[in-house]
This record gives C-alpha cells, sequence and structure tokens, in this order.
C-alpha cells in the first residue's frame, strides 16, 4: 500500500501502471479510505504492462502484453468504479491473486477549483 497525497483542493483521476514481475490473475487497485476498486478479470504474465487511466474524458484501460497494446475495459470487473482521488491522503493498494507479482506506478496532477 502507499500513500498518495493530491495536494489540490478537489478530486482528480489518475492513471495507475501496473506492471507484472510475474504471473498475475485478476490484478485490482484499491482505495482504502473510500473502499473502492478498480479490478479486471484478466491474467497477466512478467513484463506485461496495464494502464488504467481514471481522468474524466479520458478514461481508458490497455494491457501491454507481447508488445502489443489492447483494450480491455470489457475485462472490468463488478463493483468496480474509475476511482478519483480525494484532496489529502489516499491509501492505494495493488492487489492479485499472488499478492506479490504487480508494481505499481500513480501519476498524477494536482487540481484546485476554480483552475
Amino acid at each position: 500500500k502507499k500513500n498518495i497525497i493530491n495536494h489540490g483542493d478537489v478530486e482528480t483521476g489518475a492513471i495507475f501502471r501496473l506492471k507484472a514481475t510475474g504471473n498475475a490473475t485478476n490484478p485490482m487497485v484499491f482505495n482504502d479510505e473510500r473502499l473502492e476498486l478498480i479490478g479486471f478479470n484478466l491474467s497477466m504474465s512478467a513484463g506485461d504492462e496495464l494502464v488504467i487511466n481514471t481522468n474524466k474524458k479520458h478514461k481508458s484501460a490497455k494491457l501491454t502484453h507481447n508488445g502489443v497494446t489492447t483494450s480491455v475495459i470489457n475485462k472490468i470487473s463488478m463493483n468496480s468504479t474509475w476511482m478519483q482521488l480525494l484532496p489529502g491522503d489516499n491509501i492505494i493498494g495493488i492487489y492479485d491473486s499472488t499478492l506479490q507479482s504487480l508494481t505499481c506506478i500513480v501519476e498524477f496532477e494536482d487540481k484546485y477549483e476554480g483552475v
């Protein structure tokens, strides 16, 4: 789990880059504070990258496997949400079937109301 700090004063979307270091099944990003998740019914192999963009007007989910990138929006699991980061602390975890085969980089911009 990581504490992702949104220094802005409004919620914002993010790009979650999940990289498989081994075999991973049903990868998921979870926000402990809001009890929200975005999960996928798919398998990943070492070297695969899943890029999830939750920014409004840019929402996407793409898996790169063996150098080929495809949309995996159709693989989003039930009860998933396009998570937003609240202002302040956001405790974000990543999970998969092995609990140790994924790394995650989170990219986002601090946003301010009225700007």
